[in-house]
C-alpha cells in the first residue's frame, strides 16, 4: 500500500512545553455555541480558509499575530463533469501556491515551520488534529481499535477493493489505520448519499474514542485515557460529540503569514469615506465577525486622527483616487513575475483574499502607508490548458477587481457594476467610451456616500484614463503589454499626484489690501510670509531671490520702498501667474529710469495688469524731470521694481542740467522721513488728478 509517511505536526508548536514560545490558535468568543470554534477571518476560498493564530510567550502574552491558510475538510467546489478535480490537482495547486509565497523577495511575511518540508523541499502536509473544548487540548486522531494514530488512505486499489472512491480520480478523502488494514474502518469528515454504507462519519469516530478505555489500550496523548469527566462526555448523552471537535479532520496543507491590518475589501470602504461604523454593520450582516475584530483595531489606533491630507478639501476626489490605484498597483504587482504575467497560470484568487498592512506610525497619514498581499489559493479550481485561457482569466478578474475598487459605495454594488460592464463589452456596437454617459460610472461614485458630491471638471479626464485602464484589463481579447500597462499606470498616479499637490493662484485675483505700516527689512519679509493673501506672497519671494544677488540692500535703505496694490493704482487685475511675474521682473535704477524708459502716455485703467513695488522718490518729485546727482558708492540708488508685462510705465524726460548751486545730498534719514503710503485714489502731488 502506499500511504504518506512523509508527514509531520502542528501538535508539537501548540504547547508551552515545547519551549518559552509556542503557538496559539484563536478561538471566538462562546465557543461552546459554534461548530468550529476557532476564529476564521477568511472564509471565501472554496479549498483553504484563513485562521488567526498567534505566538505567545510562557506567560502567555502574545508576541506576534499570524495567519494561517488551513487546507479545508470539505472543499466549496460546484461538481462539474467538464471540470475534472481530485486530490491530486489540489496537491500540485498546494506545492505551486508554496513555491510562490517562499520566494524570498516575492512574501518577506511567509513563515515556514521546519516539519512542513518534506525529503525533496516539497511542502508536506500536517496530521490530523483534534481538539477538547474543556481541557483545551489538542491530539491526534487515534484508532478505535488499536490506539494508532489514523492516516489518510492514499492507496487506490484498496479504496476500489473497498467499494470507495479512488484518491487520485475524485476529492473524496478517507481515514483509516494503516495497522488494522481492510478490517478496520473508513472514515469520513460528513457523510453524502453517494457514500457506501460501511463509511462512518466523523461523529461516529468521536464516540469510539470511549473504546480506547473499554478495550484498556494505551493510546499515547490522548486525552480522554485519564479524563475524570470520562463517563459524562460517553455517557448516555454523548457529550463528547460536542466538546471534542475537528481543527482539521483530514490531515492537512498549512502556510502561514505575519497577520495583516484589514482586509482589502473594508480598506476600499473606509478610503471610500465609509465610518467604521458602517463599515461593522456591514459585515455583522454577513456573519464575518473575524474581520469586524480588525476594524476595531485599526479604529483604536491612535494614527487615525489624521487618516488623509485634504479629507475636507475639493481635492479629496483625487487623494481617494491616488489611493485606490495604489491599491490595485500593488495587488497587480503581487501576481507579476519575471517568468510572465502573472507566475500561477491558474492560481486566480478572489478579492475576499486582499489583505493590507498599514504602517503603525509615520510622517505620512495613516491611509498613505499601506502594502497589499494575496493570501488564498484560488476562487477557481484549475483546469486543463486546452479548456482555459488562464492568462485572460487572470486579467479579467483584475478587471473586475479595478471596477470594484473604483465605483462600488453605498449606493451601489457589483452585480449592478457587473451587468452594466456585460452590456459595454458585449455586442458588436458596444463600445467602453459610453461610460461617460452612464451614472454608474460617475466619478463621485469613487466616494461611499456620492450625493451632493462633485468633482472638478479638470480632473474628470483622470478619471476617464483610470477607468480606459480598467476596460484594458476586461479585453481579452488582445495581447496583454504588462510593462506598458505599469508605465501607464504609473504615468497616470504621477499626473494625479502633481495636480493634488500643486498650488494654483487663482485666475481672479482680489485687489490687495491697503498696506498701512512700513514693510519690514529684507530678512523679516523672508520670515514672514504676508498672511493677507498666499499668491501675494508667492510673488514677493519670487522678487526677492533676484533682488537680493543683484543690490546689497542695506536694513535702514529697505525701509524706504512702499508697496502699491492695483487698487491703490485704481487698476483692474488681470490674471496673474507667480512664475510668469518673477521670470519678467526686472531691477532698474532710478537712473536707468530716466535713461531706458520711453515716455507713454497714461493708461487707462483697464490696462495695468500687474503691481508696481515703487520708492517714494518717484512719486513725489517737484519736477517731472527727475534730478540726477552723480553716483556715490557709499549711497545706494533709490530702487524701482516693476514688472514689464502689459504694463506700461510713467513718462521720463531727459534731466537737465542742475543749477550752478549744488543741492545739499540728502542721507539715508531723509529719504525715510518721506515715506508715505498713498490711500486708494490719491495721487502724489504733482501727479495726476483724482479720477
Amino acid at each position: 500500500m502506499k500511504e504518506n509517511d512523509n508527514i509531520s505536526s502542528l501538535l508539537s508548536y501548540l504547547g508551552p512545553h515545547q519551549g518559552n514560545f509556542h503557538l496559539h490558535l484563536s478561538i471566538i468568543e462562546q465557543p461552546e455555541r459554534s461548530v468550529y470554534p476557532f476564529l476564521i477571518i477568511n472564509n471565501s476560498d472554496p479549498l483553504a480558509r484563513l485562521i488567526e493564530a498567534r505566538v505567545v510567550s510562557d506567560a502567555d502574552s502574545g508576541v506576534k499575530k499570524l495567519f494561517l491558510l488551513v487546507q479545508r475538510d470539505k472543499y466549496l467546489l460546484k461538481k462539474d463533469e467538464t471540470l475534472p478535480l481530485n486530490n491530486r490537482d489540489v496537491f500540485d495547486l498546494w506545492q505551486k501556491a508554496f513555491s510562490f509565497y517562499a520566494r524570498e523577495k516575492q512574501d518577506n511575511s511567509f513563515i515556514l515551520l521546519s516539519g512542513q518540508l518534506g525529503g525533496k523541499g516539497e511542502l508536506s502536509p500536517l496530521s490530523s488534529l483534534f481538539y477538547c473544548r474543556t481541557k483545551k487540548v489538542y491530539f491526534h486522531p487515534p484508532c478505535p481499535k488499536c490506539g494508532l494514530p489514523l492516516r489518510q488512505c492514499e492507496d487506490d486499489d484498496l479504496l476500489v477493493t473497498s467499494g470507495l472512491q479512488p484518491f487520485s480520480g475524485s476529492l473524496k478523502r478517507y481515514l483509516f489505520c494503516a495497522s488494522c488494514g481492510p478490517s478496520g474502518s473508513f472514515y469520513i469528515d460528513e457523510l453524502e448519499q453517494s457514500d457506501s454504507p460501511a463509511v462512518k462519519d466523523r461523529r461516529a469516530l468521536i464516540k469510539e474514542f470511549g473504546l480506547l478505555r473499554e478495550a484498556q489500550h494505551n493510546a499515547a496523548a490522548f486525552p480522554c485515557a485519564d479524563c475524570q469527566l470520562y463517563p459524562e462526555c460517553y455517557g448516555a448523552e454523548n457529550k463528547v460529540v460536542s466538546r471534542i471537535v475537528p481543527f482539521s479532520f483530514y490531515p492537512f496543507y498549512m502556510l502561514a503569514f505575519e497577520a495583516m491590518s484589514l482586509s482589502g475589501l473594508d480598506f476600499i470602504s473606509l478610503i471610500s469615506g465609509a465610518t467604521f461604523e458602517e463599515a461593522e454593520a456591514l459585515l455583522e450582516s454577513k456573519g464575518e465577525s473575524g474581520r469586524i475584530n480588525y476594524l476595531k483595531a485599526v479604529r483604536q489606533n491612535s494614527a487615525m486622527n489624521t487618516p488623509f491630507l485634504f479629507d475636507h478639501d475639493d481635492r479629496c476626489f483625487l487623494e481617494v483616487l491616488y489611493l485606490k490605484l495604489s491599491f490595485l498597483g500593488e495587488a497587480l504587482q503581487s501576481l507579476q513575475s519575471s517568468d510572465g504575467p502573472f507566475i500561477h497560470p491558474d492560481f486566480r484568487p478572489t478579492i475576499d483574499g486582499v489583505w493590507v498592512k498599514l504602517g503603525e506610525r509615520g510622517l505620512l497619514p495613516f491611509f498613505w502607508n499601506f502594502n497589499v498581499k494575496f493570501m488564498g489559493l484560488s476562487s477557481q479550481p484549475p483546469v486543463s490548458q486546452q479548456f482555459s485561457k488562464s492568462q485572460s482569466n487572470a486579467l479579467f478578474f483584475m478587471g473586475l477587481v479595478w471596477f470594484y475598487t473604483l465605483l462600488t459605495n453605498r449606493k451601489q454594488n457589483m452585480p449592478e457594476i457587473h451587468g452594466t460592464l456585460e452590456k459595454l463589452l458585449s455586442g458588436e456596437t458596444a463600445s467602453p467610451e459610453k461610460f461617460k454617459s452612464n451614472k454608474v460610472f460617475d466619478p463621485s461614485n469613487i466616494f461611499w456616500n456620492p450625493d451632493g458630491k462633485t468633482v472638478n471638471s479638470n480632473w474628470k479626464s483622470l478619471w476617464e484614463k483610470s477607468l480606459n485602464l480598467g476596460f484594458a484589463l476586461l479585453n481579452t481579447n488582445k495581447a496583454w503589454d504588462g510593462e506598458g500597462f505599469k508605465k501607464e499606470m504609473e504615468t497616470l498616479r504621477n499626473e494625479i499626484k502633481e495636480n493634488l499637490f500643486l498650488k494654483e493662484i487663482p485666475y481672479s485675483t482680489p485687489a490687495l489690501p491697503i498696506v498701512e505700516k512700513v514693510i519690514h527689512p529684507v530678512e523679516e519679509i523672508a520670515s514672514q510670509p504676508a498672511k493677507e493673501d498666499e499668491a501675494v506672497h508667492a510673488i514677493l519671494m519670487g522678487i526677492l531671490k533676484r533682488w537680493q544677488p543683484a543690490v546689497a540692500v542695506k536694513k535702514e535703505e529697505a525701509q524706504d520702498t512702499v508697496i502699491l496694490s492695483t487698487a491703490d493704482l485704481n487698476v483692474k487685475t488681470a490674471p496673474v501667474n507667480a512664475d510668469e511675474i518673477v521670470s519678467e521682473t526686472v531691477i532698474l535704477s532710478s537712473q536707468q529710469i530716466q535713461k531706458e524708459i520711453p515716455p507713454v502716455k497714461e493708461p487707462p485703467n483697464e490696462e495695468l495688469q500687474e503691481t508696481m513695488i515703487l520708492s517714494l522718490k518717484d512719486l513725489q518729485q517737484k519736477q517731472p524731470q527727475p534730478q540726477v546727482r552723480e553716483k556715490d558708492e557709499e549711497d545706494i540708488e533709490k530702487t524701482v521694481i516693476m514688472s514689464l508685462k502689459g504694463m506700461p510705465v510713467p513718462q521720463v524726460k531727459e534731466p537737465e542740467k542742475p543749477e550752478e548751486a549744488p543741492k545739499k545730498k540728502k542721507t539715508d534719514e531723509d529719504f525715510l522721513a518721506e515715506t508715505i503710503i498713498p490711500k486708494p485714489g490719491e495721487k502724489t502731488k504733482d501727479g495726476p488728478k483724482k479720477q
